[in-house]
């Protein structure tokens, strides 16, 4: 019996002794006078904390009590750790428990956020995947840079991008996703970086080998879709922009069709209570979500003073084409000015502000916008004057075209491949000047194209109002005469679709309101 009792009792024992040894036992530590708790699984140390705003960010992970908290910060750098505490922040590490070595770490900061795991290549590299946004007074530059790319390489990298997107696509907002390897002597190797400016695409840019970029396009699926509105002009809403706002359109909607409508008429001064619109606007669907950015394809605004006007959509050949917009249903530009587009296909691949040079790679201010175009393009005068120089004068622009318009502005066309005018000579607006080319100092085949105002460069885009043309001729206008056509018949049954709908929601048809 006392055997028995003996043998319960040591049975008893070792299932305690099990069972503490199962449990995850809480660690604590004393940070700045608190007591924080750190939890165990099995060989895991788990330390999750946040950071108040204005903390020492630096002070506060050092004290982590881990042996490789110097990489960490490292890996987020002074020029973002700097700047990180304008706000909350949060990590997350899980360290091996013997060696107090942090494997992964988890990094959410206001300017950035890191996923970082140890490689498994060896003991001593990391792989990083960071998320950027572009701040306000910020760029694609500043972001690789606070990220600690070399210059030499952020310079070239931002310029190779704009070949494949028009660079004015990035703006403040707007996230890279950028991959990187830090290696054992602490040297980041980029791998990729990418950016979505949308729920629909992907733009992923790999680093292959020195100074070598490859592009890759990822489009989730989505659904066009065609929606008619009509509204009026009240008491309550009493401009055609508060009209459209109460009806749910967005304001990048807004500003196309004010654009269209007001570009004919003087709503400011002349509409009225009781005066009408429609319009016809293409969105994109993803998952049951409308993009933001739709296109107007139809506006049209009637009204007792104003009379009736109305505008259509022109689609070219490609997505960059200078002809695509808005037009009288007669093929009439809505903008009508002396300016013409440089090229017929505006991709600016690098705008004009500061930046990191492709060649030179140092940060100086770019003078003008370079416009992607494959050697040989046409290049046109955007409006009269006098060519004051026509000849390659050494000092990195190459084939440089500059012409003095009757207003005293300056434009520049640079890198040219061919040079077709000469110094003294009176062009006329939209006369072939040059074609494109990479003379001088240049990467590749694109047009420097620069403006100078009262003695200054400026940027084009916030200066100049350029279109193709002030009116569509030859097979563009056959095009949209065609596209008119078919405007009309998607029209139509875009208001049989809404007035369906009206009358399925009250249950009678209003004769007055069709």
């Amino acid at each position: 019996m006392k055997k028995t009792i003996s043998y319960i009792i040591i049975i008893y024992l070792i299932l305690i002794v099990a069972g503490c040894k199962c449990k995850s036992q809480p660690e604590y530590q004393i940070i700045d006078g608190n007591r924080v708790k750190i939890e165990k699984k099995s060989n895991e140390l788990i330390d999750k904390f946040t950071l108040a705003k204005n903390a020492d960010l630096f002070a506060e992970i050092s004290s982590r009590n881990f042996i490789n908290t110097s990489d960490i910060l490292d890996i987020i750098g002074s020029k973002i750790g700097e700047k990180a505490t304008d706000s909350e922040s949060n990590f997350l590490f899980k360290a091996t428990l013997d060696t107090r070595e942090i494997q992964e770490a988890k990094v959410d900061l206001f300017n950035a956020k890191y996923d970082i795991r140890k490689s498994k290549l060896d003991s001593v590299s990391y792989q990083v995947e960071v998320k950027k946004p572009i701040l306000k007074g910020g760029s694609v530059y500043q972001v690789l840079s606070d990220l600690g790319m070399e210059a030499k390489h952020i310079g070239f990298y931002a310029w190779k991008l704009g070949e494949y997107i028009d660079a004015t696509s990035i703006d403040v907002g707007d996230t890279l996703f950028v991959d990187y390897y830090l290696d054992s002597l602490k040297v980041k190797k980029f791998n990729k970086f990418s950016y979505k400016n949308d729920k629909i695409s992907v733009h992923e840019f790999f680093i292959r080998g020195e100074r070598e970029l490859e592009y890759n396009l990822i489009t989730h699926p989505f659904q066009l879709v065609e929606t008619f509105f009509t509204g009026e002009v009240t008491k309550d809403f009493n401009s055609m922009d508060r009209a459209m706002a109460s009806l749910g359109i967005s304001s990048f909607v807004r500003q196309q069709a004010n654009d269209a409508i007001e570009s004919q008429l003087a709503l400011s001064k002349d509409a009225r209570v009781g005066d009408t619109f429609e319009l016809l606007v293409q969105e994109k669907l993803v998952n049951g979500e409308v993009e933001p950015q739709g296109k107007v394809l139809y506006a049209a605004y009637s009204g007792k003073r104003t009379g009736s006007k109305s505008a259509y959509r022109f689609v070219d050949d490609n997505d960059a084409s200078a002809f695509n917009g808005m037009y009288t249903e007669t093929g009439k530009g809505l903008v009508q000015g002396n300016i013409r587009t440089p090229l017929n296909l505006m991709h600016i691949t690098s705008p004009y502000g500061y930046r990191i040079h492709p060649i030179l790679g140092r940060r100086i201010l770019h003078q003008g916008m370079d416009l992607r175009g494959s050697t040989g393009t046409p290049v046109f005068a955007v409006t009269s004057g006098t060519v004051i120089k026509a000849t390659n004068s050494g000092d990195g622009y190459g084939n440089d075209v500059r012409i003095r318009h009757d207003n005293g502005m300056v434009t520049q066309y640079a890198h040219l491949h061919r040079i077709n005018t000469r110094k003294g000579r009176y062009v006329s607006k939209g006369q072939v000047i040059g074609t494109v080319g990479s003379t001088g100092r240049s990467t590749g085949p694109h047009l420097h194209f620069g403006v100078m105002l009262n003695g200054k460069w400026v940027n084009p885009r916030t200066n100049l109002k350029m279109v193709a043309a002030n009116k569509l001729e030859g097979e563009r206008k056959t095009m949209f005469l065609k596209q008119v056509e078919d405007l009309k018949g998607r029209l139509a049954l875009g208001k049989q679709s809404y007035y369906a709908k009206l009358d399925n929601n009250t249950g009678e048809t209003s004769e007055v309101q069709r």
